[in-house]
């Protein structure tokens, strides 16, 4: 018999895009390298990062498609039968999912693990299929109160609440909104997101400025930005917002504007574009190029990162955006973890969705390049010295072995 602790893994899917698969890789990755668990990892959904998994650890995906599509007819009409579609698309995938993990039970010793880590709240419908006598469960979640109420439902959440031993909080805001859901204080250990690698600035310039000669972008301008899936929860319509406000001053010819990460980008663009009346003559100052394996030399193209989420726990963006050296503007603890770290010295926290201070806080850096440089030195170094999986990880192997011996 071995004494090291044997961990299954439970992926909600394997996409790049989504920062909970990307920091689930990190972490295996860690953990393989400076640990004696045992590991395996289950996925209920696939994704391009599949390979990446199993070139880790014995990897198993449930349900071979990524999550249902976002994309939706425009008229109401032909609305109706796409929600049956969606309906029937998830119910078939969750009982694929149930038979394929029952028979993967059947294949190997499910009990023998001592720890069942769920790595995000899209995982969490499948914790009656896993929970079993002797494993404890370990959820990990980064999310707040929208999330919570939006992406699980009562019955998930509640059987969570029932089987898990320990939860694992992104941040301070994940910790309070499991504490208003009745969560222990106890039962939570507060871990924060954080990158597997610091990234070369060297480098990263000269990335930089290749992504603004292919957007067309000038070597003088500032380019004000973010990163994730376009949509409400990031703040998709207060970027533009932001943007109409800036474009439309007598800044407005210097800067532009650049979105990284929605997966529709052409149809989203001209939408938003028209529904905030962003005059033809500074359309071309607005860039969504889409989703982009190599996200971090987009955001080294930015002189200014603005964390316009309405809530966003600690993004990874923003740490790799404060690794890249740059000044970051984001909402108070109402929107997440990430005014905690930028504090007053990284940037500028403001009032929960007060676009008219961020429009002029972007402004001041504009106008101010020895501030945003004097800013985004000093993210680096305490995103370099607090947020790097060396110091996450023994945090996480710490738990994960406490929960082990439990």
């Amino acid at each position: 018999m071995t004494n090291k602790p044997r961990i299954l893994f439970i992926g909600h899917e394997a996409l790049s895009d989504s920062g909970a698969a990307v920091a689930l890789c990190y972490l295996i990755e860690w953990l393989k390298i400076n640990t004696d668990f045992e590991m395996e990892l289950i996925l209920l959904r696939g994704g391009d990062m599949l390979d990446r998994y199993r070139a880790l650890i014995p990897t198993r995906v449930l349900w071979r498609s990524p999550s249902a599509p976002f994309w939706k007819p425009k008229t109401f009409l032909s609305r109706a039968p796409w929600i049956m579609l969606r309906a029937f698309y998830e119910v078939l995938e969750m009982m694929i999912i149930n038979i394929q993990c029952k028979w993967w039970k059947r294949q190997t010793q499910h009990g023998s693990f001592d720890v069942v880590y769920f790595n995000c709240i899209l995982a969490l419908d499948a914790i009656p299929l896993f929970k079993d006598k002797g494993n404890a469960i370990v959820v990990h979640l980064h999310d707040m109160a929208y999330a919570l109420e939006t992406y699980t439902s009562i019955k998930a959440f509640a059987d969570t609440q029932r089987t898990a031993a320990h939860f694992i909080a992104a941040s301070d805001p994940v910790r309070h909104a499991l504490e208003d859901r009745n969560i222990p204080t106890h039962k939570i250990s507060v871990i924060p997101s954080c990158l597997h690698t610091i990234p070369d600035l060297k480098m990263s310039l000269t990335h930089a400025k290749q992504v603004r000669t292919n957007l067309n972008i000038p070597e003088e301008a500032i380019v004000i930005g973010m990163c994730g899936q376009a949509y409400w929860r990031k703040g998709v319509d207060l970027f533009f917002v932001l943007a109409r406000s800036i474009l439309e001053s007598d800044l407005g010819n210097r800067c532009h504007f650049l979105w990284i990460g929605t997966r529709t980008a052409n149809n989203f663009l001209a939408h938003w574009k028209e529904a905030y009346a962003i005059s033809p003559a500074l359309q071309s100052h607005i860039h969504f190029p889409g989703k982009k394996e190599n996200a971090l030399d987009y955001i080294a193209a930015m002189d200014i990162f603005t964390l316009t989420s309405r809530e966003d726990p600690i993004p990874l963006a923003a740490l790799e955006a404060g690794a890249l050296a740059k000044p970051i503007i984001c909402f108070d603890e109402n929107a997440g973890g990430t005014a905690q770290w930028v504090g007053t010295e990284g940037g500028f926290v403001i009032p929960y969705l007060d676009m008219q201070t961020m429009a002029k806080k972007v402004s001041e850096l504009i106008q101010n390049p020895t501030l945003r440089t004097q800013m985004g030195e000093r993210n680096r170094k305490i995103v370099t010295k607090q947020y790097t999986m060396d110091s996450m990880g023994a945090e996480m192997a710490n738990v994960l072995r406490s929960m082990s011996e439990s």
